[in-house]
């Protein structure tokens, strides 16, 4: 029995280690296109206004560099807990109703981001089949960015999870000892 807890525990920290270097690799992928999306705006803007001949792949291509900023990084924000939330009602509730209320949101969130990844998945198999591509850039499949958003709720929503586990085990062993 100590030998399966011991592998267990192995098997659970090359996952948990596997899951946190994918995180950095979306995250960094966030800063690559945050950077390149700041060049190609800028660069489009110069070429319409000083220039006035801007290239006509500018707007696509922000657009597209957007998405994988924002579905890139949600994963890691969520692990440092810098991800957007909406007190004003949950400040104004009592302690142990917070915590149900928190509770059941995180339950919430995860699945709702668990179906939006399912959509996606849907949505990048129809995408690929049908070869999709950008109006303005031909040679650009329309398909990855959406895998990579795919990838990244589904990692974002494992953290929810996780994060919902680890409360819930928390108001266990409170409430076990009485501090309820």
């Amino acid at each position: 029995m100590e030998r399966v807890r011991r592998l267990l525990k192995v098997v659970s920290a090359g996952i948990s280690s596997g899951f946190y270097a994918l995180m950095r690799f979306l995250h960094a992928c966030a800063m690559v296109a945050a950077g390149v999306m700041a060049a190609v705006v800028i660069t489009h803007v110069t070429m319409r206004y000083v220039f006035k001949a801007p290239f006509g792949f500018g707007q696509e291509l922000a657009i597209l560099l957007m998405f994988i900023v924002v579905f890139a990084a949600v994963p890691e924000l969520f692990v440092r807990g810098q991800h957007l939330r909406i007190e004003v009602v949950a400040n104004r509730l009592p302690p142990k109703v917070n915590r149900w209320v928190e509770l059941f949101v995180t339950a919430l969130g995860s699945l709702f981001m668990l179906f939006f990844s399912w959509y996606l998945a849907r949505l990048v198999l129809e995408m690929y089949s049908r070869q999709l591509h950008y109006h303005m850039m031909p040679l650009v499949p329309r398909w990855p960015q959406y895998a990579l958003a795919a990838l990244a709720i589904v990692l974002a929503s494992l953290v929810l999870l996780s994060n919902l586990f680890k409360a819930a085990k928390t108001r266990q062993g409170s409430h076990a000892q009485g501090e309820e």
